[in-house]
């Protein structure tokens, strides 16, 4: 009976995983109505071999995208990175703390890249929305 239990919950375990590994996208026309739904499989994230100042160094990719943030354990700013961005995308970044409250929405320069001041705020655990044209990203910052 225990190495039924355990299996079903390894199964479990294995479908949310799973189901957390993707998205899904919609499309809609002038009127409202659904024209397309697109599965989109989430980002990958990879770390950096030799981070700045001993601190992490993520990437993400996005399609053509890539999107670095560091440092990460952050004592203040974080430093925001998009390369082979389009001309003329417009990329948006906000902070959240968490508890899902707004603390700064802002644009990034044109050429994707930008600082994001915490230094105001206190040590914990924050969430930077980044969005450029029709690609989305989150990432967690924590705040020593």
């Amino acid at each position: 009976m225990k190495k039924i239990n355990l299996l079903l919950l390894l199964i479990i375990l294995f479908g949310l995983q799973q189901a957390f590994s993707q998205a899904i996208s919609y499309a809609y026309d002038a009127s409202g109505n659904r024209t397309t739904r697109n599965v989109v499989t989430l980002k990958q994230t990879t770390s950096h071999p030799n981070p700045p100042e001993g601190r992490e160094l993520l990437t993400e990719t996005l399609g053509e995208l890539t999107i670095t943030v560091s440092p990460n354990p952050t004592m203040g700013e974080v430093n925001v990175a998009i390369s082979n961005l389009p001309e003329g995308t417009r990329v948006e970044s906000a902070l959240y703390n968490s508890s899902g409250m707004l603390l700064s929405a802002s644009p990034l320069s044109g050429t994707g890249s930008g600082a994001i001041n915490l230094t105001a705020q206190p040590s914990g655990i924050y969430y930077l929305k980044l969005k450029a044209g029709d690609k989305r990203s989150v990432w967690k910052i924590v705040k020593e």
